[in-house]
C-alpha cells in the first residue's frame, strides 16, 4: 500500500486547507496509508478548525498541541540535536522518525518547504503551491525556493499561479 505524507502549516478553513482535506476524502482508506503533519495550529477564536473534519483512516499528527508533552521532551534529548529541537517540532520530528514515504507534500505556500525537504524520507516529494505568491507581501521566496531542489514535483492549482511562482523564483 502506497504510503503518503502531507505536510501543512496550519488546518483552519481556507482554500488550500479545505482542497487538502477534500483530497484526503477522496483517497479513500483501503488504497492508501495516508499521514498528515499539521505543524503549527495555533489556537485561535473564532477560526475553524478542520481536523475534525480529517477522515479517521488518516494518520494525523497535530504539531502544535504535541509540543510541550513530558514524552517529546524528554524522548527529544537523547534523540535529536539542540538545533533540530529549535527549529522544528518534537512531535513533527518523531512522527517521521524511521518512516519511508512513497509521496510527501508540502502544502502551502506561504511558510518554508524545509522540514519536508531535509527531515523528510520519501522516494517523491511534491510541493504543492494553492495561491498566487505574487499577492503576498510577508512572502520569502528567496528562502521557500531554495529548497526546491529536494522536490522533484511542484503542483499548481492554476496556470496563473504557477506563472507567478515561476516569476518570483526567477
Amino acid at each position: 500500500m502506497p504510503e503518503l505524507l502531507f505536510v501543512i502549516n496550519q488546518l483552519y478553513k481556507g482554500g488550500a486547507e479545505t482542497s487538502l482535506v477534500n483530497l484526503l476524502r477522496q483517497l479513500g482508506g483501503s488504497e492508501y496509508s495516508v499521514d498528515l503533519i499539521v505543524m503549527n495550529q495555533v489556537p485561535m477564536k473564532n477560526v475553524v478548525s478542520l481536523i475534525p473534519k480529517v477522515p479517521s483512516y488518516v494518520s494525523v499528527c497535530d504539531a502544535y498541541a504535541d509540543r510541550d508533552s513530558m514524552k517529546n521532551r524528554i524522548g527529544s534529548k537523547y534523540l535529536y540535536k539542540q538545533g533540530e529541537l529549535k527549529k522544528y517540532s518534537t512531535a513533527a520530528l518523531n512522527f517521521v522518525r524511521n518512516k519511508v514515504y512513497d509521496w510527501a507534500f508540502h502544502v502551502g505556500e506561504w511558510w518554508s518547504p524545509e522540514f519536508v525537504a531535509e527531515k523528510v524520507v520519501a522516494k517523491h516529494k511534491a510541493v504543492w503551491i494553492h495561491s498566487d505568491l505574487s499577492k503576498a507581501g510577508y512572502f520569502d521566496g528567496a528562502h521557500y525556493f531554495d529548497y526546491l531542489d529536494a522536490f522533484e514535483k511542484c503542483i499548481f492549482v492554476s496556470q496563473n499561479s504557477m506563472k507567478s511562482s515561476i516569476a518570483i523564483a526567477i
